[in-house]
């Protein structure tokens, strides 16, 4: 197989190209504008001199030896390029002319003119610089003072080489930020399902290279994933047998002793309570377990109220010792949902509140805009809570599409949970 080429190389040659690019265009402008400058240099001396023989006359100007750049001609005189290319009518007094001998950009020889008329007698400026007599020169069309270089040739130059350098670009992008969108688009629309099919090629090896370890990174955490939740399945299946074992005792314990006291059948209906509750949790973890295209549990109509009144005597154990008082504020709330799921969420936010609050009053509020549970008083600085604790609350609620907000400030912890019923009546109302 032919090796991927190296994204780094093939994008430092094409940065070389483009600097090549850039540097060709900025010498073409600095020729321009060192040209341009020079004509004005020449035209402002131009000026000087024939200044000067509108002051002192024709003939002491030729007789200045030292002081004068142009020399003073008559139209015989000029060179014969000159001649060639102009008749004595197209030289007009105050103009510059400029024949350039050679190739435009370094010309072996400069012919510039500057007509002038002084008494009604008309004269030529002349100044050459480089070689003289080249055969097959090519004359250059004239300019005006303001127009020397030409401004087309200095826009179209410019504009030559922001082409040039557009087209690299575009050509950059596509040549190397193709393959990039590629991996990204890869990359997003990768599923586990996706990860048995063969990384694709995308054309540079380090491309390659970043494609086969995102592709090897993610089969890892699959591969931990999958060994997770067959772990949490097989443990939840081999703990339904001895929770069934200590429902059935429990419940055989309860007909013995029902004119036992109060104080030995109490202990027993916390036992009895708790394997419920360690069956819920079970279910709950299982259902959390499976595939999300697994239909959810069939709901039902769920008194809120009474499940949080059941609740609340459920684990009022947790209160034994502890000054606190629980206030209730429950309306009659029904919803149609999840029962399990359900009852795990109020179960763990109930536990939580009366586990972490050592003084003070846990307050529960049951409305149709949600559920409200705020502990206030002395608090017990925890992060984790009462078995799979707020983590699992969360991951319920969001299967079930339920939305729990959490407010922690000094001496107060607030939750408040909302349904999709809740949500969709105030977006109504709004």
């Amino acid at each position: 197989m032919r090796p991927s080429p190296s994204l780094i190389r093939r994008g430092a040659l094409w940065g070389g190209g483009i600097l090549v690019i850039v540097l060709i265009g900025y010498s073409v402008l600095t020729g321009f504008l060192m040209s341009r400058g020079m004509d004005m240099v020449m035209y402002g001396n131009a000026r000087l001199s024939h200044d000067y023989i509108q002051e002192e006359g024709l003939e002491k100007y030729q007789a200045l030896e030292n002081l004068k750049v142009f020399d003073a001609v008559a139209y015989d005189a000029l060179p014969s390029e000159v001649i060639k290319q102009y008749a004595p009518s197209d030289l007009s007094p105050g103009g510059q002319y400029k024949i350039m001998l050679g190739w435009t950009m370094a010309p072996k020889e400069v012919i510039v003119v500057h007509p002038g008329k002084v008494g009604g007698e008309k004269y030529y400026l002349l100044l050459r610089a480089g070689e003289h007599r080249v055969e097959g020169a090519e004359a250059i069309a004239p300019g005006t003072p303001a127009r020397i270089p030409p401004h087309w040739r200095v826009l179209g130059s410019v504009s030559l080489v922001v082409i040039l350098l557009g087209l690299s670009l575009i050509l950059l992008a596509r040549t190397l930020l193709k393959p990039v969108e590629r991996l990204f688009a890869w990359a997003r629309e990768l599923t586990p399902k996706g990860l048995e099919k063969p990384v694709p090629e995308f054309g540079y090896r380090e491309l390659d290279q970043m494609a086969a370890q995102i592709h090897g990174n993610l089969k890892e955490v699959e591969s931990a994933v999958a060994r997770e939740k067959r772990f949490l399945q097989h443990a939840s299946h081999e703990l339904r047998t001895p929770i069934a074992v200590i429902r059935g005792a429990t419940e055989l314990m309860e007909r013995s002793m029902r004119g036992a006291p109060e104080s030995q059948r109490r202990p027993l209906a916390r036992i009895g309570r708790a394997s419920v509750t360690m069956t819920h949790l079970i279910e709950t973890l299982l259902w959390l377990n499976r595939a999300q295209d697994r239909p959810m549990p069939m709901p039902v109509e769920v008194d809120l109220a009474a499940l949080i009144e059941s609740l609340i005597e459920e684990h009022r154990y947790l209160l034994q010792g502890k000054p606190v008082e629980i206030c209730l504020a429950l309306d009659d709330v029904r919803v149609r949902v999840a029962q399990t799921p359900c009852r795990i969420i109020l179960a763990n936010l109930i536990r939580n509140a009366m586990q972490h609050t050592e003084a003070g009053q846990i307050r529960i509020e049951l409305s149709e805009q949600g559920l409200k549970i705020g502990n206030q008083g002395s608090l017990v600085a925890e992060t984790e809570g009462f078995g799979m604790g707020l983590d699992l609350v969360e991951q319920i609620c969001l299967r079930l599409t339920w939305r729990l907000t959490q407010h922690a400030g000094q001496d107060r912890f607030t939750q408040f949970l909302r349904w999709p019923e809740t949500e969709a009546e105030e977006e109504e109302g709004s």
